[in-house]
């Protein structure tokens, strides 16, 4: 006669998996805090972009010069826009790469922001009269704000992938 060999228990699916048997991990998703961060940061370097850099005052009225009226606005929104693209492939392919290339693409666009902040204070001081005065517009800080979201999001973005 052969062996009886107990029979193997039928686990109802009520109690979840038996033991020995690995559990379904879920997807995660790419959208940490940190791709957040990044996103709207490469959004706002964009958004500040279109918005006023330069503001000059006189009695006779204000003149404001925006950021695409410039090359170095060009270049900011073409940083920010391609950190935005870089950003969401970043976040939908789960990949570390991209978001390293959309900070370091921030990063540049904040550093054009912020040699052109530094340019606007010395030209205003060369000015220098009672009739006129000029002041940096909020554009410029909204990008180097943005592009420190971006570079700072990236980077926790890249360090929290898998």
């Amino acid at each position: 006669p052969q062996p009886q060999w107990p029979q193997q228990q039928q686990w109802p699916s009520q109690y979840g998996y038996p033991p020995g048997y690995a559990t379904p991990t879920p997807k995660r998703s790419g959208w940490t805090p940190g791709a957040i961060i990044a996103v709207v940061g490469a959004a706002l370097l964009v958004a500040g972009s279109l918005l006023d850099w330069v503001v000059v005052s006189s009695p006779f009225g204000e003149i404001s010069r925006g950021g695409m009226d410039t090359d170095d606005g060009k270049l900011t929104v073409a940083a920010g826009g391609l950190g935005l693209l870089f950003f969401l492939i970043a976040a939908s392919a789960r990949t570390i790469a991209f978001h390293i290339i959309g900070a370091v693409t921030s990063l540049a666009g904040g550093a054009v922001a912020l040699i052109d902040i530094i340019d606007v204070h010395d030209k205003a001081e060369d000015l220098g009269t009672e009739f006129a005065s000029a002041s940096v517009g909020i554009g410029l800080y909204v990008c180097v704000i943005g592009a420190i979201a971006g570079l700072v999001g990236g980077i926790i973005a890249a360090a929290t992938s898998k």
